[in-house]
């Protein structure tokens, strides 16, 4: 990727929960455009890794 950027990835090539939040290759990512975007990135950022997390632990 061309700018830092977040991601979230399983151990395993199984990517449980919701199949639009995996948006790359067995991983999700977050660009930092993206989350500026948001107008609070901090918070998106942070957002992003909790559900990505969450959906790993199958909550």
């Amino acid at each position: 990727m061309a700018e830092p950027y977040l991601y979230v990835g399983p151990w395993t090539e199984a990517r449980p929960g919701d199949p639009e939040y995996w948006n790359a290759s067995y991983v999700a990512v977050a660009t930092r455009s993206s989350l500026l975007a948001t107008g609070g990135p901090f918070g998106a950022g942070v957002a992003f890794l909790i559900r990505g997390l969450t959906l790993l632990r199958g909550d």
